[in-house]
């Protein structure tokens, strides 16, 4: 009985994931670059160690539905994306 409970709850709970710009800089050579990853810059800097001459922040942040197993593409940034819901202009009420 339990894990009939347990199936049908998990039908309906969907998945989100955050995504993360990363924005890592060499001191010494000022060599940038960036990295867009479901790591915040603390996780990342664990999971891939930086160099003792390399600084990490993170430029921006967004949220994302669905999941991220089977190497899936993280969606794209929602301020960039001119088809996103949240970014179109409101539908004109025909008559």
């Amino acid at each position: 009985m339990v894990f009939l409970a347990v199936l049908l709850l998990s039908i309906s709970v969907g998945a989100e994931y955050r995504v993360f710009t990363l924005h890592i800089i060499n001191k010494k050579s000022q060599a940038t670059k960036q990295v867009e990853t479901t790591l915040d810059p603390i996780q990342y800097s664990t999971f891939y160690p930086l160099k003792s001459d390399e600084e990490i922040s993170y430029i921006e942040t967004w949220r994302c539905l669905g999941r991220t197993d089977f190497f899936k593409s993280h969606c794209n940034n929602p301020r960039l994306s001119p088809t996103n819901d949240l970014l179109r202009a409101p539908a004109k009420a025909q008559n």
